[in-house]
């Protein structure tokens, strides 16, 4: 997925960011020859960092770093960072065989979970170079470090911070006499038919930009899970401990199909355009992840508003948050030092600030995000909420496949929730052995 995930994944627990990195960050900004060497260190002469992307910078929402990485060219004389667009349908097995054959990139961009766990062999381990003080105030970066643990190895630094969620149209639901976005399947119920009286369609389940339109289900996934397991427990998922048709996935699935029922969407659900559909006023709700912030907020200005997915039987209590990207430098690389000190870069506050300006999260605290995605940093630190991080980046690609072929289908009643997620099961035990013992350490466990 990226946001795949979309860019996507999120911290075990509640991971809280760092006084004391995010000093050491601001001293970085101050004086770079201090930071893990500044200037020209780690080169001479006329160096290329070769950096590669899953995609266009510009198409997953990366566009930022285009200018971070002409800061960091202007601060370091003689070095060049040059992006280099992979395609996306096949960046991982292109980027594995590169890295094995000594053929690859300075700098990788990567996801964590299933997609980073074969390439860490041919990753360093960033701890040489970037110092705890600054690793540890990178929201998220335990998911890109050994068994979520930053003190053993850390394998690549998460410049943006990213959520699944869901936005909301003011104006409709004031329309419609709602003063609050719903928080559970019975106010979310009662929201359609509120909705609906008025004439509006109440949601759709929407997808990143670069995935069709209507294979959204892979982020609605995430809270189905969180609804009714801990994320400790979600490792046993992942592994076939729990299977995907447990009785209690097969209830929540069933309660989330049961708001069809009540005209809470489209008949059209799974082939129409929901961003298209959101934008131009037709619809209140949809889910989608914080990157669609721009386009949602250049169509909708003041009456976008964002939510957390309703997904449960009692009141949410859960979020789905995970710098869903970040970049890795490979071991083969002739410019290790200086690649390190690129990505150390990444997350400086001059490049946050850049970052945030473009509407994304920053993964540094004293750095504020800026508009309406502010809300879900304050909702995430607020304790209100368990952080879970996105489980489409920790599962097999089959299975994922099998989400967004099915779920879509037992929503509109085309199948039974019972059906629907016994395929996914029969997905998941159709793998060779070796793919199915996994463990992410999700959770502490």
């Amino acid at each position: 997925m990226l946001i795949r995930s979309e860019r996507m994944p999120a911290r075990p627990g509640s991971r809280r960011r760092m006084a004391g990195a995010t000093v050491a960050a601001v001293a970085c900004v101050a004086g770079l020859a201090a930071c893990g060497g500044g200037g020209n260190s780690g080169s001479s002469g006329q160096v290329t960092l070769t950096v590669w992307q899953n995609g266009n910078l510009q198409d997953t929402g990366f566009g930022f770093m285009t200018q971070v990485a002409k800061n960091f060219e202007k601060a370091h004389k003689g070095v060049t960072i040059q992006f280099v667009a992979k395609p996306q349908d096949n960046y991982f097995a292109l980027l594995q065989t590169a890295l094995i054959s000594h053929q690859g990139p300075d700098i990788a961009d990567v996801y964590a979970g299933s997609y980073l766990t074969p390439l860490i062999p041919n990753f360093l381990n960033l701890n040489q170079y970037i110092p705890a003080s600054i690793r540890n105030g990178i929201s998220g970066i335990a998911y890109y470090s050994q068994d979520g643990d930053t003190s053993k190895a850390t394998y690549a630094i998460p410049p943006e911070n990213q959520f699944y969620n869901m936005w909301y149209n003011k104006a409709l639901f004031a329309k419609a006499g709602i003063k609050a976005p719903p928080t559970d399947f019975a106010q979310m119920a009662a929201d359609c038919k509120a909705l609906s009286a008025k004439g509006i369609t109440a949601y759709a389940d929407g997808s990143p930009t670069f995935v069709t339109p209507g294979q959204g289900a892979v982020q609605d996934w995430s809270y189905f899970a969180g609804a009714v397991y801990s994320q400790k427990q979600w490792n046993d998922i992942l592994d076939g401990s729990i299977p995907y048709n447990s009785p209690a996935l097969v209830n929540e699935i069933q309660q989330w199909a049961n708001l069809y029922k009540d005209g809470c969407a489209s008949k059209s659900i799974t082939t129409q355009n929901s961003d298209s559909l959101f934008t131009s006023g037709k619809v209140a709700m949809v889910m989608n992840y914080n990157g669609l912030y721009p386009t949602y907020s250049k169509a909708l200005g003041s009456n976008l508003g964002v939510m957390i997915p309703p997904w449960s039987v009692q009141p949410q209590h859960m979020m789905v948050e995970l710098p869903g990207a970040g970049y890795a430098v490979a071991k083969s690389s002739p410019n290790a030092k200086l690649a390190s000190e690129f990505l150390e870069f990444t997350i400086t506050k001059p490049s946050q600030q850049v970052e945030a300006a473009s509407g994304g999260l920053p993964v540094v605290s004293d750095v504020p995000a800026v508009g309406v995605p502010s809300q879900l940093l304050a909702m995430a630190q607020s304790g209100k909420y368990q952080l879970y991080p996105m489980f489409d980046n920790y599962m097999q690609q089959d299975v994922i496949a099998q989400i967004d072929n099915q779920l879509p289908q037992a929503f509109i009643g085309q199948e039974s929730a019972q059906a629907a997620l016994s395929n996914m099961e029969k997905a998941f035990t159709s793998l060779p052995a070796s793919e199915r013992q996994v463990d992410y350490h999700l959770g502490g466990g």
